[in-house]
């Protein structure tokens, strides 16, 4: 719909980190590739009353423990 006017909110956060320090994640994304203008969640209508919503971005790594 407004293709050329995507809507960026800067947000801040904070992490606690602890633990052994012994997991570490065996690969990463470039922040360049994190986002793509057509990708789910960053094509968004909410004028089609949706019901559910994808959120942006590669998977999130859940091999901590």
């Amino acid at each position: 719909m407004y293709e050329d006017h995507m809507l960026s909110i800067a947000v801040g956060l904070n992490l606690k980190v602890g633990g052994s320090g012994s997991v570490a994640p065996t690969a990463g994304v470039p922040g360049t590739s994190l986002y793509t203008k057509d990708m789910p969640g960053i094509v968004f209508n909410i004028y089609t009353n949706p019901t559910t919503y994808t959120f942006p971005g590669p998977a999130l790594w859940t091999a901590a423990n």
